[in-house]
């Protein structure tokens, strides 16, 4: 005999979007069900980056029981009738489950294949059916992972489109998934702390300013463990900079590449130009790195006023790096480029470590040689090159 319940809220779903409804609806409901049969969670917001084959399935992966808020009964069921004539559910346990209010979020489930064949039926099935002259808007900037060979301009045409974009040339469904997940970027390590972050209630970014530091309360925050991000030029920071900072220019692809190279959470000091502060802050708030402590006042001051502070990074160029190869047998070489760029050639002999995985490999390099890193224009070059044994 099937068993009855009620409950003012059912939620049918455990997935990102079930678990969203239910943290936000714990504050104002008692008496919330979520009906979900899986014992794993899978963030698939995610999965678009898994289906360009640039992010591991596992990586998305969490117990469900990890994810369902405190307060909200989880119901280990699957639905398998709705009656809303009744307001109640049956599962696949014969249990009817009545509620007041209902919130059918169930989800979908796609392989990477199947993600990758849906790309192509949008691309070649309904996009070029559209006028030339319709206008394109990109969902992500240039240089994002979450897209490949993606254009610095900010809008585009079907018909440009038609014209330049490889992925409208001509060819079968398993060609195109082949190339369009081939040559991916390897992510950025804050990809997987943003996923567990989406699956969690989280306060409103509120906007303030950063809190203007002193020399001598940046440098005490350094020595209690914060990390202090240099925003400026790579040319103005290897001038000069406080010892121990890590470069990464507000110019650049700066929110992803801190978060490629700084552990989630680490205590943040910000040293820049003047008026850069605030942008800093909040383009770290987007990936989730809230922990900033605040900036360095009058960084030039501070810098022209304590020498003995300040520490420099060598800079070579082509024939710079000619010689040194030439002279040093033991040369460390690093390429911190990604996949794609690596496929188009290398300099003989180079690791191949990008960026966004330089920390988890930096206890294969060797500390005691010289060691030359090198990327396409020398940003991202500079970024790794944060302890005195590196050079870009």
């Amino acid at each position: 005999m099937a068993t009855a319940t009620h409950h003012k809220v059912v939620i049918v779903g455990g997935g990102a979007a079930g678990i969203a409804v239910a943290a936000r609806l714990t504050k104002q409901v008692d008496y919330i069900v979520d009906i979900d049969p899986s014992e794993k969670h899978y963030h698939q917001p995610l999965w678009t980056l898994v289906g360009g084959g640039c992010v591991k399935r596992e990586t998305t992966e969490r117990n469900e029981s990890s994810v369902i808020p405190k307060s909200v009964t989880w119901i280990k069921d699957a639905v398998t009738t709705f009656d809303p004539v009744n307001n109640s559910v049956e599962t696949a346990d014969r249990k009817t489950i009545g509620y007041d209010v209902m919130v059918v979020c169930p989800g979908i489930q796609l392989t990477s294949e199947e993600l990758g064949g849906r790309l192509f039926d949008s691309l070649h099935g309904q996009l070029p059916t559209l006028p030339n002259s319709t206008r394109v808007y990109p969902g992500h900037g240039a240089g994002s992972s979450c897209g490949k060979n993606l254009s610095t301009e900010t809008w585009s045409t079907i018909g440009a489109q038609r014209a330049n974009n490889y992925a409208l040339a001509p060819m079968t469904k398993g060609r195109f998934v082949e190339v369009v997940t081939g040559g991916q970027n390897v992510p950025a390590a804050y990809f997987s702390y943003d996923a567990s972050l989406n699956s969690k209630v989280r306060p409103v970014f509120d906007g303030a300013e950063p809190v203007a530091l002193s020399l001598a309360e940046a440098l005490a925050h350094r020595d209690a463990g914060a990390v202090m991000i240099d925003t400026r030029d790579p040319n103005d920071f290897a001038a000069g900079h406080l010892k121990g900072s890590v470069n990464v220019g507000l110019a650049g692809r700066y929110a992803e590449f801190v978060g490629g190279v700084i552990e989630p959470e680490r205590a943040i000091v910000l040293v820049g130009d003047d008026g850069t502060a605030p942008e800093a802050k909040t383009r770290l708030a987007r990936i989730g790195f809230d922990s900033v402590i605040g900036y360095l006042e009058s960084p030039l001051v501070a810098f022209e006023a304590n020498p003995d502070e300040l520490g420099r990074s060598s800079r070579v160029n082509v024939s710079g790096l000619e010689w040194v190869m030439d002279e040093r047998d033991d040369l460390q070489l690093i390429d911190i480029r990604q996949p794609g760029e690596t496929a188009e050639g290398v300099i003989e002999g180079a690791l191949l470590i990008p960026l966004t995985r330089l920390n988890e490999k930096l206890d294969a390099l060797d500390a005691r040689k010289p060691t030359v890193i090198y990327c396409a224009v020398g940003f991202r070059s500079s970024i790794a090159a944060r302890t005195e044994v590196l050079v870009s």
